[in-house]
């Protein structure tokens, strides 16, 4: 009888430890850091809101490519965050679409960003509110 309490009470420490772990919400709030960028580092300020069970957000940067930009297709799976951007790039002929993939880990959300033509870089952003 005391074997069987002992075991439900270490399940339903498991089950809080891994309820507790990352939950969407953590995601929310403003967050600045830096990427990798053809041109050198550049400082991002990221923006993440939900609302009404939706994801926004605004990310802009230091250099002016990303003035104050939407953040769209957003997706919150345990850890790990994608989205999307769309840069208004004469270059590219009108607007560059570019992937953002990060991990939450503690106050840090790290990863990569990616375009269409295999240019990639990192990012790592740090919680700040």
């Amino acid at each position: 009888m005391k074997i069987g309490r002992l075991f439900i009470c270490i399940c339903l420490l498991c089950l809080g430890m891994v309820l507790a772990a990352v939950e969407p919400k953590d995601f929310a709030g403003s967050w600045e850091g830096s990427s990798d960028t053809p041109n050198g580092s550049d400082a991002i300020t990221l923006t993440l809101e939900l609302k009404g069970g939706t994801w926004t957000g605004r990310m802009r940067d230091s250099i002016g490519l990303v003035p104050d930009i939407e953040v769209t297709n957003v997706q919150i799976n345990e850890q790990t965050i994608t989205f999307s951007i769309s840069i208004n790039y004469a270059e590219a002929g009108g607007s560059l679409d570019v992937s953002f993939s990060m991990e939450l880990k503690e106050d840090t959300l790290s990863g990569t960003w990616s375009t269409f033509d295999g240019s990639t870089g990192a990012i790592s952003l740090q919680k700040k509110s």
